[in-house]
């Protein structure tokens, strides 16, 4: 988790008084004063004389004169989370542009730390009125992020998002406000009020511009931030707002039970296979969320919220109803939840769904995570409640639910939450593939090791307007109904088939009921692996018992297996 965490921020700019770097946090002194040399030499020749006394057992060996011993200069290093080795003079230059290159993004990659920024160009025609009282006149700046150079890019695209919004609000205040050259003549001033010092009395100015200096606050604000929470909230000069998250940081806290690593392309990709019937879950308090929105905050989003904490097991489609939303609006809320780490998707409760433990859960029984479980279920342990379901185990089959008592029963459901909540369990889901007797063979030979790829396979269906994969269009356009298709010839669908599939079909018994076999053939298009019973049951409006016993009578020629959705398994991905 380490990786994400920034090393140093630094505001640079560049005007009539060349390149300045104004300000620098952390603070890490270099050595590279005379003292620190003369100590550093002092050890060497320590060392050399200690190693030369002694006598020489070697005929051949070459002794090292005195003068070709030479103090290095400091390098760089992020391996102790610190910068050194870098003058002010060095990082002006570095991290100074030409203006051709503002407005884009910046990133410079030295030894093993990489420099990431977004400078921009100041317009100087709003300067002409002031310049007289302003002794630096910057002409560019840039806000630039230290990070280690291993970091991944999505960790890059993440901070470049970040430096462009902090960089866009200054430019803004600056054009009103004349906010960042106000700032900089307040840095200026410390900088030269040190220089001017005596060098036993010289110490690093940038503490003291913090005190002074609203800006240099505000960065070392978006700094440790982003740091110790992923998430930056903040107003540049008390007006422009600045919101950010880094979700690698947000999911890998929201999921601390789990040794996983989450990566934006994983929660684009639940956010993308998310649908009406899904259900969704807040990760932290309700009340605290809403407590922490901004003030012009859409009031749709307060609403949704407030429905999610009265019943936090219903389908987005209810939720939408009695949020008095659009589908389309929920979904983008949502989605908007589950990336800032918010809330998570799961399928709503009910008694026949299937749980199983998450093969990333990283548990231990004097773990933190059981102590919390331990205060909020007293006399229960997590590791008890986990051992239910160290294999599929539906909710209903649990002990709690087979004692028939309110009491437990209600207690197991939040038990099922929290453990939802924090990814300790999933959801399996049952999907169905149609294989003829021959094709079934050979294909369960070769996927014995592999069903779980099917689960890596993005569906198709990621538009808000939904339509079942069995449904049609005609010829002009138009959407054909399931009543006008009902009355289709069934050769129709039966084309679709392979003549394999066909003749194993026709040859069953089932096949012989019409209604039954036009049913099957409307749900063949859902039996490639991709689409599970509740999706199914969700756009043919069946019940689950109508379809098992469809299943039932065709068995012959399908295959189910359990994995779960992807839109609940970015937590254990």
């Amino acid at each position: 988790m380490t990786d994400f965490n920034p090393v140093s921020i630094l505001l640079v700019t560049s005007g009539t008084r060349g390149e300045r770097l104004l300000f620098q946090y952390p603070n890490f002194e270099i050595a590279r004063t005379h003292q620190d040399i003369a100590k550093s030499l002092e050890r060497l020749h320590a060392f050399h004389n200690a190693h030369s006394s002694a006598k020489r057992r070697n005929v051949y060996s070459v002794r090292i004169a005195e003068d070709v011993v030479t103090v290095s200069s400091p390098v760089s290093s992020s391996n102790t989370g610190t910068l050194s080795g870098f003058s002010k003079a060095i990082l002006a230059n570095l991290l100074s542009v030409k203006p051709a290159l503002c407005g884009q993004p910046f990133d410079l990659k030295v030894d093993d730390l990489r420099f990431i920024g977004f400078p921009m160009l100041l317009d100087q025609s709003t300067k002409q009125q002031t310049s007289g009282k302003i002794s630096h006149q910057i002409g560019s700046f840039n806000i630039v992020f230290v990070l280690k150079a291993s970091v991944d890019q999505s960790v890059i695209n993440c901070y470049f998002d970040l430096v462009k919004q902090l960089t866009g609000a200054i430019k803004y205040e600056e054009s009103r406000r004349q906010y960042l050259s106000a700032e900089a003549k307040i840095m200026i001033s410390i900088h030269d009020d040190i220089a001017s010092l005596p060098e036993d009395q010289m110490h690093f100015p940038y503490d003291l511009i913090q005190t002074k200096s609203s800006l240099a606050r505000d960065l070392k604000t978006a700094f440790e931030s982003v740091k110790d929470k992923g998430v930056v909230h903040l107003y540049i000069n008390k007006w422009i707002e600045v919101t950010f998250c880094l979700p690698h940081k947000v999911h890998s806290k929201s999921s601390a039970a789990l040794s996983v690593k989450v990566n934006p392309e994983v929660i684009q990709r639940c956010i993308e296979a998310l649908r009406p019937y899904h259900g969704v879950l807040l990760l932290v308090d309700g009340q605290n969320l809403l407590d922490t929105l901004s003030t012009d905050c859409t009031p749709a989003l307060n609403r949704l919220i407030n429905v999610i904490i009265q019943q936090p097991v219903r389908s987005l489609q209810i939720i939408a109803l009695e949020a008095d939303l659009s589908l389309s609006q929920v979904f983008q809320l949502v989605s908007h939840l589950v990336y800032w780490g918010k809330a998570t998707i799961v399928y709503p409760l009910c008694e026949s769904n299937v749980y199983l433990l998450s093969p990333s859960s990283n548990i231990k029984m004097n773990s933190k995570i059981a102590e919390e479980f331990v205060q909020l279920f007293p006399g229960r342990s997590l590791a008890v409640e986990l051992s239910e379901f160290s294999y599929p185990t539906k909710l209903w089959d649990t002990q709690d639910m087979l004692n028939k008592q309110q009491k437990q029963q209600e207690e197991k459901v939040s038990m099922v939450v929290w453990l939802l909540q924090h990814g300790l369990i999933h959801q399996l889901h049952t999907y169905v593939f149609l294989m003829p007797p021959l094709k079934s063979r050979l294909c369960v030979e070769d996927r014995t090791s592999s069903f779980s790829d099917v689960a890596s396979v993005n569906s198709d269906e990621s538009q808000i307007h939904y339509q079942s994969p069995s449904s049609e269009l005609a010829s002009d356009g138009s959407f054909i109904s399931e009543d006008i298709k009902g009355f289709m010839p069934m050769e129709d669908t039966m084309s679709k088939l392979t003549r394999e599939e066909q003749d194993c079909m026709l040859n069953l018994s089932a096949a012989k009921n019409t209604d039954d076999l036009r049913l099957f053939l409307r749900l063949c298009p859902y039996f490639n692996g991709l689409h599970h019973f509740e999706e199914i049951m969700f756009y043919e409006d069946l019940t689950r018992s109508q379809l098992l016993t469809l299943l039932d009578k065709f068995q012959d020629v399908l295959i189910t297996c359990q994995y779960p959705d992807q839109a609940t398994i970015f937590n254990s991905s």
